[in-house]
């Protein structure tokens, strides 16, 4: 297997763990063992893909940065796919006009002894990084890798004895 390759499939193995350990399960250790491997077999992969190159520690770093930010929208992506198991009640719309400030909502919710009340901004919009990013950062690293050029290493420099040494 080439390299590179070999990093795409640690990079998406790290993706997949950083998901995996912003999970409640106990898996989740299991993905953090996979992820601490992943950073000097990355830097291994790195230097045989890039022989010579000072860039060794950015495989590690972009491991990292991958497995955080999967890990940062990994349980918001489960409930976005799957869902949770609960059935929650609109109980009241409350809407919030300001002399200065936008219009705000907010919601009362039950669910069962549980009253929660949801403010929602006047763009009702939420910017979260997540899987999505970690991944756009994964394929970007790989990209940056194959994109710029290879440095061959130097050959080491002798040192020439001079013909009136002796």
């Amino acid at each position: 297997m080439k390299p590179v390759v070999a990093l795409c499939v640690v990079l998406l193995g790290v993706v997949i763990a950083g998901f995996v350990i912003a999970l409640p399960v106990p898996e989740a250790l299991f993905a953090v063992l996979i992820v601490v491997l992943s950073l000097p077999l990355s830097g291994y992969l790195m230097a045989k893909a890039r022989p010579g190159t000072t860039a060794v520690l950015a495989a590690p770093i972009a491991v990292l940065v991958v497995a955080a930010l999967s890990g940062t929208g990994g349980h918001s992506l489960w409930l976005t796919v799957f869902g949770e198991k609960a059935s929650w009640a609109v109980t009241a719309v409350n809407t919030h006009v300001g002399r200065r400030s936008p219009t705000s909502y907010s919601n009362s919710l039950a669910c069962g002894a549980h009253r929660v009340e949801v403010h929602t901004p006047s763009s009702g919009k939420v910017n979260q990084p997540g899987v999505p990013t970690a991944a756009t950062t994964a394929v970007a690293f790989v990209l940056m890798v194959l994109r710029w050029p290879r440095r061959e290493p130097r050959a080491p420099n002798k040192q020439k004895i001079r013909n009136d040494f002796l």
